[in-house]
């Protein structure tokens, strides 16, 4: 074992063949594309930790959830990334597509919402 990416990561999910998303401390995303041998950071428009991160069934959708009620999202397969606004101040712990667009993500005292990518 060894450690390929400095810094705390919070949650990693496989997208397409061979494609990994990782999210962590600071707002920050990495991506490998060779099944995490290689890591490379993506920019995001957040600093606030992220805890959570999923891929919609394509891998064009992409949604990091985290702290403070921050959701970021790409619709590109994680080339270019917008935050969409919650109005939450709540921490959000998971994420699931239900489809291309659409995601359900809980977080604490008991939320759970569906979001819509615009």
């Amino acid at each position: 074992i060894h450690q390929v990416v400095a810094g705390r990561w919070t949650d990693v999910t496989p997208a397409t063949a061979g494609t990994w998303f990782a999210c962590g401390d600071t707002g920050a995303i990495i991506r490998s594309q060779d099944d995490g041998l290689s890591w490379l950071s993506v920019s995001t428009p957040t600093s606030t930790p992220l805890y959570a991160i999923a891929v919609s069934p394509s891998g064009n959708g992409i949604v990091a959830v985290g702290h403070a009620g921050v959701v970021t999202y790409s619709k590109d397969g994680g080339g270019t990334w917008a935050l969409l606004p919650t109005g939450l101040d709540a921490m959000l712990a998971a994420a699931v597509f239900l489809d291309e667009s659409n995601v359900l993500i809980a977080g604490e005292r008991g939320l759970v919402l569906r979001a819509s990518l615009p």
